[in-house]
């Protein structure tokens, strides 16, 4: 009930004055047409009209519609008590009756009832307003053998309209409530094929009492007895029986509408769908209501993915829970189109999500219900096609989340460091070090330290070379480098520090392929190069967790490229003139060479060796 006329006068639809009065919405459609003084729209659109309630009540008591039992309700009453379950023979008969005047199945009381109205409404009205009660009851208890109001909206709107001459085609269409709906075009050609004989025989009674005179319906097994093979139609509509896994594939395992894949016992509704394709015109479109599992079953995800491939997938529709007759899990509405052989192949898939709306709300999609999805997207392990995951996942600006809580982390980080308490340790000093920088222009005093550790800071710079030439230039001669660093690149490493900008800074070349991470062979090489004389590694078993640990000594002074070594001599008589001579005897006679033979000038890791020990 709507109150756009304000809370003293609500305005309300057809559907619900049909629910005041007693009657199908069918009745009420009859009612405007027949009775001039039936109360005008007070609000709404020509398609959906509000009415004032107040008004209609006066209406409905000044003709007494809301206390008379209506023909077509007693009608129904004696169908049901004739029939029982079997409400389609029943309204077969009744089609039957108004075609060709022989009530053989019908009992007088009930021939008598389906008499009057054909008298007060017209045969085509008559029959509608039998098709909506029956519509109204498989609701309630469910059934194969009719698509609900809900679903046949849905379907027709996203159909779209139907061309004048254009095919279209049913392959399971029941008592032919979905077939009519959307071939209802001057010139349409109606074709449909339904496996229960008397609902096959009322849509073509149907039909005929409708004036379409170009509908067929044919009886039979469309999936074991296809009864037009050769049809190609313009458009396909179709919401598959539940036929669980006896649907024929022991029989049909080679057939050749299977050209995505032969579907798995599980999957009769990709059968179904593969039907409808084979029977869709190049150009054609295939509207098909599927299962929301059928979007995700792993035992589907080859036809899934085939369909992506090929560019056939063209959009897929969850529609909102309630929708269906006879539960309320959302259903989803694929449409597939056969490309001709001049079509550019498509890039995406459409996705639109209505489950947050009312089962009667718009079906026309807002922005964040809709989203394109590329093809290269759906193509994963997967194959996930639930519009709801793609769509959700298209809301997220994930670049403006990360940035957002990087500065919520940043803020705690400064509030703790302003909670925490001074350090008063009179022989430790703090200052902030930036290693790609000259140490000395940092105020730094270079050749002043003993150990400088680094712990996994030194890969996430520019010049792994000229970093390492900065953290050697702060030692003395002899001064030690002790390195934590990354041993390998994996994925733990790349979600947890990928998104810093330090982790991509490398331009070097030395690093291990796809992260900053360097092999024990180029840290080696690269402290040698910088000036450590002995690069020893430690830890060894730390390696199987990503991590190495080496220990460099610094040999000499920072080595610089355009630099030559200068020996200082020694005084005469002095005692470094004394060890240095000692020393050069004893690595003369370990390496058995003269004493001409040795440099001052060289280390003695030129020699073959780390320390006169060996």
């Amino acid at each position: 009930m709507r109150d756009e006329a304000g809370a003293a006068d609500p305005l309300i639809t057809g559907a619900e004055i049909a629910r005041i009065a007693g009657v199908t919405r069918a009745a009420v459609s009859n009612w405007r047409r027949r009775h001039t003084d039936f109360p005008a729209p007070a609000g709404g659109s020509p398609g959906t009209p509000l009415f004032s309630l107040a008004d209609v009540r006066t209406w409905l008591a000044t003709q007494r519609k809301s206390h008379d039992v209506s023909d077509e309700v007693r009608l129904w009453q004696a169908l049901r008590a004739s029939f029982g379950d079997d409400m389609i023979g029943g309204l077969a008969s009744v089609a039957e009756f108004l075609s060709t005047g022989n009530p053989s199945s019908l009992d007088s009381a009930a021939a008598a009832l389906v008499t009057s109205l054909a008298k007060n409404a017209s045969t085509a009205h008559a029959v509608d307003g039998l098709v909506e009660r029956f519509q109204d009851s498989a609701r309630r208890s469910g059934s194969d053998q009719v698509s609900s109001a809900r679903v046949t909206r849905a379907v027709v709107h996203f159909a779209g309209r139907v061309t004048d001459g254009a095919t279209v085609f049913d392959p399971a269409c029941g008592i032919g409530v979905l077939l009519m709906a959307v071939g209802d075009a001057d010139g349409t050609v109606v074709r449909g094929q339904e496996i229960d004989p008397a609902a096959a025989r009322f849509a073509g009674l149907r039909a005929e009492l409708t004036g379409r005179t170009d509908a067929v319906i044919q009886a039979g097994d469309s999936l074991r007895a296809d009864a037009w093979p050769s049809l190609r139609a313009d458009l396909v509509v179709c919401e598959p029986p539940a036929s669980g896994p006896d649907w024929g594939r022991e029989e049909l395992l080679l057939d050749a509408r299977w050209e995505l894949g032969t579907p798995s016992k599980a999957e009769g509704e990709l059968a179904w769908l593969q039907h409808c394709y084979a029977h869709t015109a190049p150009g054609g479109r295939t509207v098909i209501v599927m299962p929301a599992s059928t979007a995700y079953r792993k035992a589907g995800r080859r036809i899934r993915a085939e369909l992506v491939r090929r560019g056939i997938l063209v959009q897929v529709v969850a529609l909102p829970g309630g929708v269906a007759s006879s539960h309320s899990v959302p259903v989803l509405l694929w449409t597939l189109r056969r490309p001709k052989p001049d079509d550019a192949a498509p890039s995406h898939v459409r996705m639109i999500d209505l489950t947050g709306n009312e089962p009667d709300g718009p079906l026309e999609p807002i922005g964040e219900q809709i989203v394109d999805v590329p093809l290269i997207d759906l193509l994963d392990e997967t194959v996930d096609l639930t519009p709801g995951h793609h769509v959700h996942r298209s809301a997220h600006d994930f670049r403006a989340e990360y940035q957002s809580l990087r500065e919520q982390i940043e803020q705690q980080l400064h509030a703790l460091g302003a909670l925490l308490p001074a350090l008063r340790v009179p022989y430790v000093s703090f200052s902030a070090f930036d290693v790609e920088r000259e140490p000395g222009a940092q105020g730094l005093t270079t050749g002043e330290y003993d150990i400088v550790i680094a712990n996994n800071v030194l890969h996430a710079t520019e010049d792994i070379v000229r970093t390492v030439r900065h953290a050697r230039a702060l030692l003395r001669p002899g001064g030690v480098l002790v390195l934590n660093e990354l041993a390998r690149n994996d994925w733990w490493s790349h979600l947890t520090f990928g998104l810093l900008d330090g982790w991509w800074r490398f331009t070097d070349g030395r690093r291990i392929r796809g992260g900053p991470a360097l092999s024990p062979d180029a840290w080696r090489d690269v402290l040698r190069e910088c000036g450590f004389g002995t690069v020893e590694p430690l830890a060894e078993p730390a390696r199987d967790l990503g991590q190495q640990v080496l220990l460099a000594r610094a040999g000499s002074p920072v080595p610089r490229q355009d630099a030559r070594r200068e020996v200082r001599p020694a005084a005469a008589g002095s005692t470094e003139e004394h060890v240095r001579a000692t020393v050069e005897r004893i690595l003369a006679e370990t390496l058995r060479l003269t004493a001409d033979e040795l440099a001052a000038d060289k280390p003695f890791a030129d020699y073959g060796l780390d320390s006169l020990t060996g």
